[in-house]
């Protein structure tokens, strides 16, 4: 289950937003529980936005199989719901987002897509987990369509990807070695390049 945060006409979903909106829940925006593994959950959010103007949705929400980016990670032991539940969150709910919230995004003077991926869906990166790696690879896949067919409309989409972002949790992961993938990049360098993002004139696309 998860939670998606709408503030000020911008979607967020799961841990970055909580983490920064955390202790001021009650205070920002309006909060959505939703299942985005499950068509249901989607459509959930999409009966929250209703008819409102949706300025930029921002997929942040990510799941990984169990022992993922630790030395115990082993593919052969992963259960197929463990898979199944990786692609379903990582790569199928981003598409079944974008698909029904375009009439609210159409609606924005300036509307954005954005994606957070991971390093694992870069070519040729090193990464053992199997299920992340797919649904990270494709949703590059993903934006590299979207940004063609939603050309037309000016919609910009993108996908950023990441390596450890040092967040409270990542950080003390790493202090006590049960989280691979080296020093975390500070959480305000990817606020920043977010910032930037959706600033971008709607002629970019980006």
């Amino acid at each position: 289950m998860a939670l998606v945060l709408l503030l000020q006409n911008i979607l967020l979903t799961s841990a970055i937003a909580l983490w920064r909106c955390r202790g001021q829940r009650l205070q920002l925006g309006e909060w959505i529980q939703a299942d985005l593994s499950e068509l249901a959950g989607v459509e959930t959010v999409a009966r929250a936005i209703g008819e409102d103007c949706l300025d930029a949705l921002l997929y942040m929400g990510g799941t990984w199989e169990t022992h993922a980016f630790t030395p115990q990670y082993d593919f052969e032991s992963c259960s197929d719901e463990d898979i199944a539940r990786v692609i379903a969150v990582n790569l199928v709910a981003p598409i079944r987002l974008v698909k029904v919230l375009l009439p609210a995004l159409r609606r924005s003077h300036n509307p954005k897509i954005v994606f957070m991926g991971a390093l694992s869906g870069r070519d040729n990166f090193p990464a053992r987990e199997v299920a992340n790696s797919a649904s990270k690879f494709g949703l590059r896949g993903v934006v590299h369509a979207l940004r063609e067919e939603l050309r037309s409309q000016q919609i910009g989409v993108t996908v950023i990807n990441p390596g450890n972002v040092g967040t409270p949790e990542v950080l003390a992961d790493l202090a006590a070695a049960n989280l691979t993938g080296g020093e975390a990049i500070p959480l305000s360098d990817l606020l920043a390049i977010l910032d930037c993002v959706l600033s971008l004139a709607r002629a970019t696309r980006i």
